[in-house]
């Protein structure tokens, strides 16, 4: 009998997909990827009570905040 292990990817999920996302506001391709993302990146500052600023960088971190996931180069990279 052969022993079988699981566990969670350290990467994005490959089954993601932004044309079907039904938690999208919209839903975008490689056609209108531009547009589109910029369009759901505005309502999710909305949501957030985030000022509306198409050029500010806005990024997602799921993990401890601590040295061993590079979180401290990635405060060292912003200016806050």
């Amino acid at each position: 009998k052969m022993l079988r292990f699981s566990g969670i990817q350290n990467a994005i999920d490959d089954e993601w997909d932004p044309r079907t996302d039904k938690y999208l506001v919209r839903n975008y391709g490689l056609e209108s990827f531009a547009a589109v993302r910029r369009d759901c990146k505005a309502v999710l500052q909305k949501k957030l009570g985030l000022v509306v600023t198409p050029n500010a960088v806005l990024f997602g971190f799921i993990g401890r905040l601590t040295w061993q996931k590079g979180i401290d180069i990635l405060t060292r990279a912003l200016s806050w």
